[in-house]
């Protein structure tokens, strides 16, 4: 009866394990039960304990407890308690086994079967040295708190459960087969594998203890269908392999030192930690790790193939060596890199949310590349090295530590906002484009040649050192801080908004076109060009600190887009050459500079209060200029032969170091027009100036017989040179030579005015006309030649000082008087006089043609009228001499035809 309950209850155990015994060793248990159930069916199950060191099937070494037993020697339905060193020298097995301080020491190659438990109460040892020495525990294997077990180089196999609670120490060599179902590791307990042997997992394994795996070479097979690994311990296995039709998930600390292959499943699971060390290969049949909170890291040395498949959170941390992969990896979470390579080759990464590079490189390595990142691409170390492939970044860019290398002409790098701290870029080629603003700060160092750079929002460079040489540089707003210097070499550059520039914008290049909407140049702020090269402007510029636009040379061209665009500011401002295309117009309100051209379709106009300096050679063609508001001045400088800008003025000054300007359209002058240095010539054209005309130095010519110059207020002539050639000059108001010189030529030349008032002045009238409406006046200093010109004086002409002479030509006045003191010449010119022609000095007539037509002659005290030539002579009125009257020479016809009806 006994028997056949041991047998049953025996033969329910073992197919209890069906599930987790290959069918072989299955087979082999039961048969080798049924044998030694038959063999002592006859006695009760006992209970033995060692009562000394020696042979294990010796009846002397042994002490029955409790129960029946036929020869004194442990059987299968017997418990055993082990207090001795034991050798075990023959097949043989017991129920449970409980070591208590004893070893159980294989001496050939045999079996130990535990038909049920194995429990280690004291420090103990089970030890052999071959394949073929096998402990196998059907049931549980405990080792209580406290306690531990040395096991050696033999076949080991549990079956049920091992649970540690002490310390399980297992050292061997060449592969020795460890075979474990379930394994539990409690907090305190330790669980020791030394030695290149090969363990085979058939069920879960939960470690909140101690599991050490140091060796190299040892294996660690998986093998249960539905296992799971967890515990806050760490598990640290040099390779692991899981085998077909396994399936594990790690929900504890997990660590794989060299290699993770097999065709079976992996799951890490919610909470779960993998580390994967070295180069791996790291290979399964199916790869999951996309539970929530789980983490994969990949550390050591080596270059592994990452697992294709899904992460939830993929640390990298190798102290050398890159981890690629061969498919497309989806990272639902967080990418963290910390130390190694990350490389992308031709694959698509999927990242969910941050990709975080603390250090080490991340470097998408390949035209076919793809990142996509659904949160932000965090740089706070290491290298961000980007050499080809497309990098899509949903939320933002933030980069403040390591350096950042982009290169590849198919490089893209997308993202939201951009911001820069304590980190050096150097963007060589690609396009990096953001949705937001770029902002660049602190200890950044930013170098691009030869990117591509489009910021969708504002670029605020702030601090650091940031340098353009080639490539392209888009923003909307662009600020420049207080203290900075940014510079643009050779890059295209383009801001559809302001440019502000509270620092310093260094403008270096020749080549590479530069776009702006509007340039604000704050107090302290510097805009310097120091290389010719082609601008564009949609908005406005204002400058109130420094505003050099070009250097001194070459062609720098600003073409000015607005069709409302103000220039203006507290600080003057200077460009080369300006361009103003229909719709175009521009509205200057502060001092403008343009350094050599003003050309265009568009509008121009000089504000109330505002200055327009146009300086060297031109051209000046702008079609709408008007220049015409209140206060306004317009100064043309420098050197070259322009034509004036025609338009309207308000105030224009003509100071160039050199060369000639000339009028060639209609152009009137509001208020003054004054020459200061170098040449105005008029040509075919009018020139209307409402008030003055101020000659302080250089030279006005009047210079084509078609050109007309009105003046409405007075002809002023302090300094410099009257070279009129051609054409017609009319003053409303009067004329004022005192310095310079005066030059009056051209048969059609005409000149009107008022009064003519002459003083330290040389005048030379060879021809044409001049015709005043009231005196002239000949003061200290003036040397006056007339020797073709007709002057027609409609006042009163008063030699005062000075020398005189007409020598051919005309002149004509009314009153005439030669102040005493001074000799008035008259040769071969014709002369006119109405009214009375008064000598207190000196009259010399001395040419023999000309007629000469006096009013009255008044010869005073001290006077002298002298004829040295003969010649004819009318007198319309009287003669008084009170002094000396030569009428005529000596010889010749000399005569003196006198008109009045009552003449004296």
């Amino acid at each position: 009866m006994y028997l056949a309950i041991s047998l049953k209850g025996e033969l329910r155990k073992y197919a209890g394990l069906d599930k987790k015994m290959n069918f072989k060793m299955r087979l082999l248990s039961i048969s080798f039960l049924l044998l030694v159930l038959s063999f002592s069916a006859a006695y009760g199950q006992a209970t033995f304990e060692t009562s000394k060191k020696g042979n294990w099937f010796a009846s002397n070494r042994w002490n029955l407890i409790s129960g029946t037993d036929a020869d004194g020697i442990p059987d299968a339905n017997d418990n055993v308690i082990v207090r001795h060193d034991m050798n075990f020298g023959s097949a043989g097995g017991v129920t449970n086994l409980t070591f208590d301080g004893g070893e159980v020491a294989f001496t050939s190659n045999v079996t130990l079967a535990i038909g049920g438990n194995v429990t280690v109460i004291s420090n103990s040892s089970i030890a052999g040295y071959s394949n073929n020495h096998v402990f196998q525990v059907a049931g549980n294997f405990t080792v209580n708190s406290g306690v531990s077990i040395d096991v050696g180089a033999l076949n080991l196999t549990v079956n049920g459960t091992t649970t540690v609670n002490g310390d399980l120490n297992i050292s061997g060599y060449g592969a020795k087969p460890r075979n474990f179902d379930d394994i539990i590791i409690n907090s305190g307990g330790t669980m020791l594998c030394e030695g290149a042997d090969a363990y085979t997992f058939n069920g879960d394994i939960t470690n909140n203890g101690t599991f050490t795996a140091v060796d190299f070479g040892t294996t660690f097979a998986f093998a249960g269908t539905s296992g799971v690994i967890s515990g806050s311990g760490l598990l640290s296995f040099f390779d692991a392999v899981f085998n077909a039709s396994s399936s594990y998930t790690n929900q504890g600390n997990m660590q794989i030192r060299n290699s993770m292959s097999g065709s079976g499943t992996f799951i890490n699971g919610n909470g779960g930690e993998l580390e994967l060390q070295n180069g791996g290969p790291f290979t399964v049949g199916t790869f999951n790790a996309s539970a929530t909170g789980n983490t994969i890291t990949y550390t050591g040395y080596g270059d592994p193939t990452g697992f294709t498949g899904s992460y939830y959170n993929l640390v990298l941390n190798k102290s050398s060596g890159t981890l690629g992969f061969s498919g497309a990896p989806s990272i639902l979470n967080d990418l963290t890199i910390q130390s190694g390579i990350f490389q992308v080759t031709a694959v698509t990464v999927n990242i969910g949310n941050d990709l975080n590079l603390e250090g080490g490189e991340f470097t998408p390595d390949n035209a076919s590349a793809v990142v996509n990142i659904g949160g932000d691409l965090n740089i706070t170390g290491g290298e961000y090295d980007h050499n080809n492939g497309d990098v899509n970044v949903t939320g933002n860019i933030s980069v403040t530590g390591g350096a950042f290398n982009y290169s590849g002409s198919s490089s893209t790098l997308d993202g939201g906002s951009m911001y820069l701290e304590g980190v050096t870029l150097v963007l060589s080629q690609g396009t990096i484009t953001t949705t937001g603003d770029l902002t660049v700060e602190t200890g950044t160092d930013l170098t691009g040649n030869g990117a591509i750079l489009n910021v969708g929002g504002n670029m605020a460079y702030n601090d650091g050192v940031a340098e353009f040489t080639a490539g392209t540089l888009a923003v909307n707003d662009l600020t420049v801080a207080a203290g900075e210097t940014l510079t643009f070499t050779n890059n295209t550059f383009s801001s559809t908004g302001t440019t502000t520039v509270n620092g310093t914008l260094e403008l270096t290049g020749s080549s590479g076109t530069k776009g702006f909407g509007s340039i604000t140049v704050n107090s302290g702020g510097v805009y310097n060009v120091t290389q010719p090269n082609t601008f564009t402007v949609s908005g406005d510029i204002t400058n109130n600190g420094s505003f050099t636009g070009c250097p001194g040379y070459g062609t720098c061209t600003y073409t000015l887009t607005s069709a409302s665009g103000t220039i203006d500011g507290t600080a003057a401002l200077s460009m080369r050459d300006l361009i103003i295309n229909s719709p175009a117009s521009y509205t200057n309100q502060t001092d403008l500079t343009i350094t050599q051209s003003l050309t265009g379709t568009g509008s121009f106009v000089n504000a109330n209060g505002s200055t327009l300096e146009l300086q060297g050679a031109g051209p000046f063609s702008l079609s709408n200029f008007d220049a015409s508001a209140a206060v306004n001045t317009v100064t043309y400088s420098g050197i070259g032969d322009p034509s004036l800008n025609a338009g309207s003025y308000y105030n224009l000054i003509i100071n160039k170091s050199s060369g000639t300007i000339t009028v060639n359209s209609t152009t009137s002058v509001a208020n003054d027009l004054t020459v200061t240095q170098g040449i105005l010539a008029t040509g075919g054209s009018t020139l209307t100036v409402s008030n003055d005309l101020l000659l302080q130095g250089g030279e006005f010519t009047p210079n084509n017989a078609s050109s007309v110059v009105n003046i409405g207020g007075d002809f002023n002539i302090t300094a410099g040179e009257y070279d009129h050639n051609f054409g017609d000059v009319n003053v409303t108001g009067n004329i004022s030579v005192t310095g310079g010189t005066f030059n009056f030529t051209g048969s059609s030349s005409t000149l009107d005015g008022g009064s003519m008032y002459l003083e330290g002045v040389t005048l030379v009238l060879s021809q044409g006309t001049i015709t005043t409406t009231g005196d002239l006046t000949v003061e200290t200093g003036t040397n006056l030649t007339g020797n073709g010109a007709t002057v027609n004086v409609g006042g009163n002409l008063a030699y005062n000082d000075g020398v005189a002479e007409f020598t051919a030509g005309a002149l004509s006045a009314n009153n005439v008087t030669i102040a005493a003191g001074e000799t008035l010449t008259f040769s071969n010119v014709a002369y006119t006089s109405t009214g009375t022609t008064t000598v207190n000095g000196t009259l010399n007539v001395t040419g023999a043609s000309g007629t000469k037509a006096f009013g009255s002659i008044l010869v005073n005290s001290g006077g002298n009228y002298n004829v040295t030539q003969p010649s004819p002579f009318t007198v319309s009125g009287d003669i008084t001499n009170n002094g000396t009257f030569t009428g005529c020479p000596g010889f010749g016809t000399c005569t003196y035809t006198l008109s009045s009806t009552s003449g004296l």
